[in-house]
């Protein structure tokens, strides 16, 4: 699925990217995450993966409650929504956090139609 078609956003249908979700590999990121930030394995397996996951879950979700309607004005003004993709979003985060925090600041911006640059504080 794809999220932008024609520089406009795709509603999709909440679907999690298939590499976060904690079923498709646990060992794998949940190593990965214990290396980075030095939680025990059992933390990262069992709290750090499940609440990244279900931080894009929410967020992917999200995305096709966004709508365009017409705001109320009088009748010589005009109100409207527009939808266009917005900027490039930079986050410094310390490197060793665990790997919900970072969900938490990358998970909101593709379905609102932002890049996400992500740089390690140090």
């Amino acid at each position: 699925m794809s999220l932008f078609g024609n520089n406009e956003l795709v509603t999709g249908s909440g679907s999690t990217i298939t590499v976060l979700n904690p079923a498709s590999n646990p060992q794998l990121l949940a190593t990965i995450n214990t290396l980075e930030d030095g939680r025990p394995f059992s933390a990262a397996l069992e709290e750090d993966l499940e609440r990244s996951y279900q931080v894009f879950k929410y967020h992917g979700g999200a995305t096709n409650k966004i709508s365009g309607d017409t705001i109320e004005a009088s009748p010589a003004k005009l109100a409207y929504v527009l939808h266009k993709l917005l900027d490039i979003r930079s986050q410094i985060i310390p490197r060793n956090y665990p790997f919900t925090i970072l969900a938490r600041k990358i998970a909101p911006a593709p379905g609102c139609g932002n890049t996400v640059v992500i740089k390690p504080a140090g």
